[in-house]
This record gives C-alpha cells, structure tokens and sequence, in this order.
C-alpha cells in the first residue's frame, strides 16, 4: 500500500501550527502551571513521533524510524497522563509520579520498541498507550463535577476513543497481522491519526477547561471587587463627616458624599470631575497651597482645619483628616471633614466671656462631657461613641457612665475618690483608666476632671476632657517588656561574667552577692545559714612536685568533687581563691552542714589524686571548715566567710584532712565584730538624690543599732525608732516622686511596697512600747528587712531606668 508522504505532512503540518500556536498562549498565561508545560511536551513529544516516521522512506533508516516513533509516542502519553494529574490534583508529587512513569516506560519500551518480533512489539506498544488512555478517563471521571461535565465528558469520550482504538489494535495484531502482513501500513498509518487525533481534541478539552477556570476566576474576583466597591460607597455615604475622594495626580474629584454635597450646597453632577480650585472651596488660594504643601510633606493630615467657602459663598471651619489610598495603580486622597464652626464659636465665647465658664476643648480629638454640681451627665459630643461605644442616647440614660465601664475595682475607687475631690473640693484631677467598651474590647483613656466657676464664683459643675490613649499605653508596655528583656539579657551577660574560667564553679564575686540576699533572707525568715570552707592540704608542694599545670587539673577534679557532691539548687558552689573553696547552704543548720562537710572530704580523698609530698596522705586531701548563723548572730553579712575561715585555719592546726565546726562564740558585742550596714556600689542608682538619701538611712541605722552598746533609756530608744521612721518615710515620698518623674511603670506597686513597709514597721514599734518585742528585733526588721533587704532587691529593679533617664 502506498503511503502518501505529501498529503499526510500538510494535514499534520497544519494541525501542528495551530495547536502550537494556542498552547502557546496559554503558556504565556500559566506560566506558573506545571500541568500546562507538561501538555506542551506531551504534543510535542507525540507530533516528533509522527514526523519520525517519515525517515522510513530511507531503507537504511526503517528501523530507526520505527524506534523513534514508538518511543517519543510512548513518552509523549505518559506526559499527557501528567499534564492531567497536575491540572486535577494541586498537591500531587509530580517528581514522584515521574519516577513511577519512567521506570514503566522504560521497561516497556524494551518490549514495544528494541523487540525483533514484529507483532509482539506492536502488541507492547497498544498495551501500554492503552493503559496511559485508561489511567487518564479514570482520573478525568473521578474528578467530574456539575462545574466542569460537559468539557470533562469531552475530554473522556477523546481518550476513551482513543483507548478503544488501542485495544482494536492490539486484537488486529494478536489474531489478524500474523496471516495478513500486508495490513502492516494500514495500521500504521490509523495509529498516527489516533495519536494526531488525541493531540488535537486533547488540547482543545483541555484549552476549555483551562478557559472556563478563567471565566469563574475573572467572575469572582469582579464580584469580589464589586462587593467591596459596594462596601466602601456604604460607609462613605453613612458617615456623618463630609468625605471627598480625589485623585492625587490631578485633584480632579471623583466622588463625594451627600453629607458634603448637602453641606457646600452642590449637586453630585457639579462636583464630580472637578477640582477643588475649580469649584472655589478653599478661602484662598494659599490657604490651598499650604494644605498641598503639608500633605505633601507629612503623606498624612489629621485634625487639620481650615475656612471653606459654600456655594452660596457663606463659610464655614472644618476640621479635616486627610490621608492617600491606591486603587488599580491609582493614588486617590480621601479627605475626610467635619464642620466644626460652632465649637469654634462656643470656644471663642466661653475663652471672651469667663462668666460662665473657664475654659473649653471641642476637639474632635477627645471626648468632652459636662456634668452639672450634682454630678449628672447634662452634655457630651459624639465621640462618646467613638471611646464606649454607646450612641449618645444610651449615655444619657447611664447613671455615672464613666465609672460603670472601668474594669479594675482599684480604678473605681480612684476614680470616685476623685469625682467626690471635684465635687466637694473643686479641684483638678488627672487619671489613666482601662475601660470595657460597648463591644467588650478594652481600652485605656486619659480622664481630665476641670471644676466650671461662675461669675459669682459659684461652683456650677465640671467637665471632663477624656482622650484614648490605648495605642500609648501599649507602647509603654512594649518599652516596658523590652527593658524588661535587656535587664535578663544584661543578668546572664553578668552571670556569665561571675563564674570562674578555669573550674566553672561561681567566682567569688557572684559567692559576695548571694551571700548578702542569703544573708537578708535569714534575717527576715529566721531559717539558719551556713557556709563551708575548704583548702587543698599542702597543695604549694603539690605544685612544686608536679608542676603548676597539673595542680590545675587537681583543682578542677576538687571543683568536679564540690558540683556532684552538692544537690540543692539553692546551694552555691564557689572558687574563693587559689586552692580554697567556699559553698553556701541556705536553710541549713550546723549538723547539716557538717554532714555535708565530711561528704566533700570523703569524696575528695576517694578520688586517690596522687600527692607524694602530703605530709598526712598519699594522696590529695582537704581540710574543711564550717560556720552556721541564724537571725540572732550578731555578724555582718561581709565576715560570714571569715568564721568559716577561722574553723578551716583550726581544721589545719589540728592536723588536716578533717572538718572542724566554728567554736561557739560568747554572746559579747565587741567593736571588732559588730553588725554594721556597709554601703558599697551596688547599692547605687546613679541618681545623686535617691543615693544620698540611701547613704544617710544606712548611717542612721549603724549610729541607732551601736548606741544599743550604751546603757539608754526606753523613751530614748523609741526616740531613736521614731527619727528613723521619719526620715525612711520622707525617702519613700522623695522616691516615688522621681519614679513618676521618669515614668517607671512599676511606680505604684513600687509605693504599695513603702506603705507595706511603713505599716509594719510602724507595727513593731507598737510592739516595743508594749514590751512586745526587744528593741535589737526592731532594729533587726528596720535595717534588714526595711532599708537593705529593700533596696537590694526591690529598688535595683528601677536602676535601668534611672540609667535611660
């Protein structure tokens, strides 16, 4: 049988050109889709193939030809079978699918394409596009919806046709091709069309389906932008202010409210498409320019007021929020106004005529309410709702409206304390408030109370200027955490600072500071304090001996000894200086800390560290003291570890390697040992004011707690008590004063603390004029407790904002 190169090559040129030229288009349209590139490759892969076999026309290349042709078609299914499951299924794993693909073909291919029995190659062939035309009507009906059934049915009823096609070739082959041989080219020649076929309605399914997902596309983003157009024309013209909308290239107006046009007098049709400068609004022509120029210079105006002029050419003041807006690549300004001229008349009168009032703000700014003498609400402005959320109606049915949206019971009870000062004594008052709004949101004001006197100076009531300061108080609250951050940020850079570099244990700094809060904690607490002291036995001549790098190591293996030994977390592991140790043990009395003494010198001998020049052991050892103080022990907080000192030095004398207690002290105050409040640096804040005053209470508390070694009266005492309690309470005052000054956020529960203070201690020194209590427990709460514990703990807390300031 003949095979017409000619005519076949024009028909597939033809088919070729336009299926190339709108898959190309929707290339350019999808250039995200996966699914399309993979249709594209598929076409081109399967028309490749039909071209491929013309190169039989060359008897050397038949076979060849032959190979090519079966292969691209082979691939070029197998690419529309993904093309179809990337379109129908977002999520699909195209890698995956592709390597499941591959692998098939490729066996496949072997069978359909490099076989040298005609029949069974063919036979492979069919089998396979069958199986891609199957896989694809399965995935296409499985996905067919309402939306999408007639363009789906298209696209199954071409697959199925052509998978039809395949399973009519594959009989042909089995039963007829073997006896009729010559039927070989017709098949050929139907297999091509079937692929040439499927390429073309294929695509063109598939173009459909691709257009019909634009058209739903393009229909809800216009509904969308409809309804939101729609959304936007509904507010503009519910708003009670006026409202303009202009474009920002040329000022030409394009819409305007009935507010604004019922205000200027216009119609819409003489509005729009004008300017500003057209229609005469503006007082004069540099009260424009400067309105152009401070928009833009600042992209934003609020409050902005200005005389505007009418149709009718009456005037009017506006008060003016302007800001930008872009629409479809289109910058509009939407200016926003309200008319404000009788507040400025009424502020022209009441600032010219002081008979009937002192001052008055009707800014749209701030919310402004009168209230008469009694405290009845008798006036406010519409930002009522704007702050509460309740229209002006349902204000002026509230009884005291302010005080019944506060949400703190403390706030309440200032805030009634300072209407009651307004109403009985007719002062000033100042507050910051969190309300509950209307809608349940919360929100923080700042309320300003102003008495209203008349001209027989008669109190006639007060107003009330509130402002929401929500957006204020939460970046003080934000400055706030922050400080909060860089103060445990600048705790770890300190405490990675306090540790010892070579044994990891604390350093005797970080041991001197906890050892002074372990101290106040005793005193205020009453539990018992003990702190251990430790020496390597004869460690210089285990330098000598071994050499100072190994004495390192032994230090490092004592340090190892100290970390697994001590359990608590409150306990404290320290490297005093040089071979000497020191550990703290809050809570904990003499028996306890001798037993954990005799641990740390058992473990340390266990670890059988070589010393041949121990003149005690083979081996290293340590010699161990131990000193325990309660809240009676008349022992500043600076020598606790010299008593452990001077058990370790009796610990060495009487033989080494063994622990020895501190010997019990006689109750005798002698000037060497007395207990004294010592100032140092840390207790500095950088404020010369609040320094000084810390330095006097601590010398004022050293003169009263010595003069107790002299032989006083009681009313000499409580004399002594009392000018301690006055110059602590005028601290407390000052204090207070320059926290608020900086604006410390913690200010009132930092005053809450001094009036804690004050109460107790004015609680024990009842106690003392009632031979409660002896005068030592009054001072011991006084210094301890009040002055140092205080300001060691609770003050440095302030210090970082002493340092911003």
């Amino acid at each position: 049988m003949n095979f017409d190169v000619y005519s076949a090559t024009i028909g597939i040129t033809i088919a070729i050109v336009f299926q190339f030229i709108a898959l190309i288009f929707h290339v350019k349209m999808h250039k995200k889709e996966q699914f399309i590139m993979w249709w594209f490759l598929g076409m081109g892969l399967s028309v490749v193939g039909l071209l491929a076999i013309y190169l039989r026309t060359f008897p050397s290349l038949n076979r060849g030809a032959l190979i090519v042709s079966n292969a691209l078609t082979i691939f070029g299914q197998g690419a529309f079978f993904i093309a179809i499951e990337s379109y129908l299924n977002k999520n699909i794993k195209v890698n995956r699918l592709k390597t499941i693909l591959a692998t098939g073909i490729i066996v496949l291919i072997y069978f359909s394409v490099f076989s040298e029995i005609t029949v069974l190659r063919m036979l492979t062939t069919s089998i396979v596009l069958l199986v891609f035309s199957v896989l694809i009507v399965r995935r296409l009906y499985l996905s067919k919806s309402d939306d999408n059934k007639d363009n789906m049915n298209f696209m199954i009823a071409t697959f199925s046709i052509n998978a039809f096609y395949w399973i009519t070739r594959a009989t042909i082959v089995i039963f007829i091709l073997p006896t009729h041989p010559e039927i070989y080219d017709i098949i050929l020649i139907f297999s091509y069309i079937m692929v040439l076929l499927v390429c073309t309605l294929g695509t063109l399914g598939l173009i459909l389906l691709i257009n019909k997902n634009l058209v739903e596309r393009e229909e809800k983003e216009r509904l969308k932008a409809e309804k939101e157009r729609l959304k936007f024309l509904t507010i503009i013209e519910t708003s009670p202010d006026l409202i303009l909308v202009s474009k920002l290239s040329d000022g030409e107006i394009v819409l305007a409210n009935k507010v604004f046009l019922d205000t200027l007098g216009y119609e819409t049709d003489e509005v729009v498409g004008k300017t500003t400068l057209e229609l005469n609004i503006w007082e004069n022509s540099e009260t424009r320019a400067k309105f152009a120029n401070d928009l833009k210079i600042n992209k934003k105006l609020s409050h902005y007021e200005n005389r505007f002029v009418r149709k009718d050419k009456s005037k009017f003041i506006g008060s003016m929020s302007v800001s930008t807006i872009t629409i479809e690549d289109e910058v509009f300004i939407i200016s926003i106004a309200r008319d404000v001229t009788e507040l400025k008349e009424i502020e022209e009168i009441l600032q010219e005529s002081k008979n009937k009032f002192e001052t008055i703000a009707m800014s749209s700014a701030s919310w402004e309410a009168w209230f008469d003498e009694k405290g009845v609400l008798v006036w406010t402005n519409d930002l009522v709702e704007e702050i509460t959320g309740f229209t002006l109606e349902e204000s002026f049915e509230k009884d005291d409206l302010i005080r019944n949206l506060l949400i703190s019971d403390d706030s309440q009870e200032i805030l009634d304390q300072k209407f009651k000062t307004t109403l009985e004594m007719q002062k000033n008052g100042t507050s910051e408030s969190r309300i509950k709004s209307k809608d349940g949101s919360c929100k923080w004001i700042l309320i300003n109370w102003r008495p209203v006197i008349s001209d027989k100076k008669e109190f006639k009531g007060f107003r009330t200027s509130i402002v929401d300061i929500t957006e204020k108080k939460k970046a003080e609250f934000a400055a706030a955490e922050l400080a909060q951050q860089l103060k445990k940020e600048k705790e770890v850079a300190e405490r990675n600072s306090l540790t010892d570099g070579m044994t990891g244990l604390a350093n005797r700094r970080y041991l001197d500071e906890q050892i002074m809060l372990e101290y106040f904690r005793m005193k205020r607490t009453g539990e018992k304090l003990s702190i251990i002291m430790l020496d390597v036995d004869f460690f210089k001549l285990y330098n000598d001996a071994y050499g100072h790098l190994q004495g390192d190591e032994c230090l490092k293996m004592v340090a190892k000894v100290l970390k697994t030994t001590i359990k608590r977390a409150t306990d404290i592991a320290a490297r005093y200086g040089g071979e000497e140790f020191v550990v703290l043990l809050p809570d904990t009395d003499d028996i306890g800390a001798i037993k954990v003494a005799e641990t740390l010198r058992a473990n340390v001998e266990a670890m059988k560290m070589e010393h041949k020049d121990s003149r005690i052991s083979d081996v290293v050892t340590v010699s161990i003291g131990v000193a325990t103080f309660d809240k009676h022990s008349l022992v500043a907080p600076e020598n606790l570890v010299q008593k452990a000192d001077e058990a370790l030095y009796e610990a060495k004398n009487s033989g080494r390697n063994k622990v020895m207690p501190r010997a019990e002290e006689l109750k005798v105050l002698d000037s060497s040992d007395f207990l004294k409040v010592v100032w140092s640096s840390k207790f500095e804040s950088g404020h010369e004011g609040i320094d000084a005053q810390h330095k006097e209470l601590f010398d004022d508390s050293n003169e009263i707690f010595e003069s107790i070694l002299s032989i006083k009266t009681k009313e000499e005492q409580l004399e002594s008590l009392m000018k301690i309690m006055d110059d602590l309470k005028e601290h407390f005052d000052y204090e207070e004063e320059v926290l608020r000054e900086i604006g410390y956020p913690e200010v009132n529960y930092h005053a809450v603390s001094h009036m804690n203070l004050i109460n107790s201690s004015k609680l024990f020194i009842e106690k003392f004029e009632k031979e409660e209590v002896e005068v030592i427990e009054v001072l011991n709460f006084l210094i301890f407790e009040v002055i140092a514990d205080h300001l060691y703990r609770q003050d440095r807390l302030y210090f970082p904002y002493l340092e911003k300031v």
